[in-house]
């Protein structure tokens, strides 16, 4: 049977949640260009929903190596906010560092990350599971998987894509109907990006991210490069200091987050 989402039933929110719900409610009022803001992390509305569970943003959920360095459990990844960000850190940029080619950046993540945890919810996973990072971002949902979907292959183009659907609802052990409609629910989405106080940045060590570690002196003539803020075990919502929804599908989560469907 498919695994869906379930987004229907009411959920009575502690009062701790309930106050973190407000707290984010007025984080999308104010501009991630606050002076309160000193970077910018693209995640997406699952995550968001560990916030109000929680009160904290997960972050990497195992180790994995980048370059010379190690992403460990807990670390957070973010691109800098250059007015705001600490002159230790700003060093690490040149002066005519590209801002907005970092916040186009952490919208492309923000995306990808949006869709890989759609996807890891409708298929009953966690939201840390690897191997959805194969998946690339879905824009169109096409003609041909939607016929997949419904009816089943009927050529033999159609034998080929299902057959090679069929290895990768294997290995998550669904059915390609499954798998197609957990594709579907995750195209389009966008994402959200939370602003990060500046509190955050001098409260934990903070490393220079993969752009650094991969592409080193091409990405600093660049002015280009992520951080990682090594927390240890995720950040907590009170180091928030920006929210932004970027999705019409994140707008209508949100909104049905706030009236009380978790």
């Amino acid at each position: 049977m498919e695994k869906r989402l379930d987004v229907s039933r009411n959920f009575e929110y502690t009062p701790e949640q309930r106050q973190r719900i407000g707290f984010l409610s007025e984080l999308l009022k104010q501009d991630l260009s606050s002076p309160n803001v000193a970077g910018f992390h693209g995640t997406s509305i699952e995550a968001v929903r560990e916030v109000i569970k929680t009160g904290r943003l997960p972050g990497a959920g195992e180790s994995r190596q980048l370059g010379n360095r190690k992403m460990l459990p807990g670390d957070i990844s973010i691109y800098p906010n250059l007015t705001t960000l600490p002159g230790n850190l700003r060093a690490w940029y040149a002066p005519h560092a590209d801002q907005e080619k970092m916040l186009r950046e952490v919208g492309v993540y923000a995306a990808m990350i949006a869709q890989h945890h759609s996807m890891a919810k409708a298929l009953g996973l966690p939201l840390s599971d690897r191997r959805l990072a194969d998946y690339a971002v879905f824009e169109d949902w096409t003609e041909q998987e939607e016929r997949l979907l419904v009816s089943g292959p009927n050529s033999p183009e159609d034998d080929e894509l299902f057959e090679d659907f069929s290895e990768q609802a294997k290995a998550f052990g669904v059915a390609v109907p499954a798998l197609l409609s957990a594709m579907k629910q995750a195209t389009g989405r966008k994402g959200v990006i939370l602003g990060i106080g500046k509190a955050a940045l001098e409260k934990f060590k903070i490393e220079q991210g993969d752009d650094f570690m991969f592409s080193g002196i091409i990405e600093k003539e660049s002015g280009f490069g992520d951080l990682v803020i090594k927390t240890g075990g995720g950040l907590d919502y009170k180091d928030f200091a920006g929210f932004r929804i970027l999705g019409a599908k994140e707008t209508q989560d949100w909104a049905n987050l706030s009236k009380n469907l978790l």
